[in-house]
Parts: C-alpha cells; sequence; structure tokens
C-alpha cells in the first residue's frame, strides 16, 4: 500500500502497471519475488517470522530507507525521504519487539538457538543473494560495501539476541 502510494505520487497509474510487469518477468526482481513466495508455503510460523521480520526486514530496510534514500537524497533532494520517513521509523520500533521475541525464544533451550542460527544463516544467505541486483542498480560499484555492513549489522543484532551467525 505504501508503495503504491510512492508509485503514484512519483509517476502515473500507468507507473504501477510497469512495476508490476518488472516484479513479474524482470531477472533482477525474481530472486527477491521467490524468497516473497517461498515464505508464503512456509510451515513452521516461527521459520516465517525468522526469514519475513529478522532477516528480510533487517537487510531490505537499512538497503532502501537508508542506503538508498541518501542516494535518491543526493540525486533529487529529500522529497522521497519525506513520503518514505514512516516505513524507516516503523521499522526502527518493530525491530525491538522483533529481536525482543528472537533473544526469548533463543533462551529457551540449545535446540532453539541451534535452530534459529540455522534458520538465520539459510534465509540471510538468500535475503543477500536476492537484495544484490537491486544495491546493484540503486548504489552501483558501492553495493557490496554497503551489503556487507548490512549483514554485520544483521549479525550484531543476532549476538545480541544470544545468537552467533
Amino acid at each position: 500500500q505504501y508503495l503504491t502510494r510512492l508509485g503514484l505520487a512519483l509517476g502515473d497509474p500507468e507507473s504501477l502497471q510497469t512495476a508490476k510487469a518488472e516484479w513479474l518477468s524482470a531477472p533482477m526482481w525474481q530472486s527477491l519475488r521467490n524468497y516473497a513466495e517461498d515464505t508464503f508455503v512456509m510451515k513452521d510460523w516461527f521459520e516465517l517470522f525468522v526469514a519475513q521480520n529478522f532477516v528480510l526486514d533487517g537487510l531490505l530496510y537499512p538497503l532502501v530507507y537508508q542506503q538508498i534514500d541518501r542516494v535518491f537524497d543526493e540525486q533529487a533532494g529529500p522529497g522521497i525521504s519525506l513520503m518514505t520517513r514512516f516505513q524507516d521509523a516503523w521499522f526502527d520500533e518493530t525491530k525491538r519487539w522483533v529481536d525482543s521475541c528472537m533473544k526469548l525464544a533463543a533462551a529457551e533451550s540449545p535446540e532453539n538457538k541451534a535452530l534459529l542460527t540455522t534458520w538465520i544463516s539459510h534465509w540471510r544467505e538468500r535475503a543477500v543473494s536476492a537484495l544484490r541486483p537491486i544495491a546493484e542498480l540503486a548504489l552501483g560499484d558501492n553495493a557490496e560495501s554497503i551489503l556487507d555492513p548490512l549483514q554485520a549489522g544483521l549479525a550484531e543484532r543476532a549476538a545480541k539476541c544470544g545468537l552467533s551467525v
């Protein structure tokens, strides 16, 4: 819904159709689309929580609403930042709750800790692979130098939850 509003503010209704067509068929979006679709059919609700809320959001939000947003600011001014401020603030608030859930689950048992570590590692690898083409499009040669610290930030969050990934 927020992306649709942003798309309409920056373009016209036809641009939404173009964006949909790109999402469905452009090679750069297929890994991310596949990631999202795979989470739609997960049987374990907590693995879904880890894959979407901890891993993907933990990489996607800082990438888009901080790093890529900074490029937009430099190229076109703060207009997009003003329209996406809510998403960045929402992520900051939500990640505290997500981290609290992860910390509690990790503290329950060594088995939980091992399973969470496995899930984070698996989904982080997929998320980074899915986000790389987007980072390269927006950040060019700086993409890897941005993705590496984002992964380190996610690992730091995991460590604060009692997990080593």
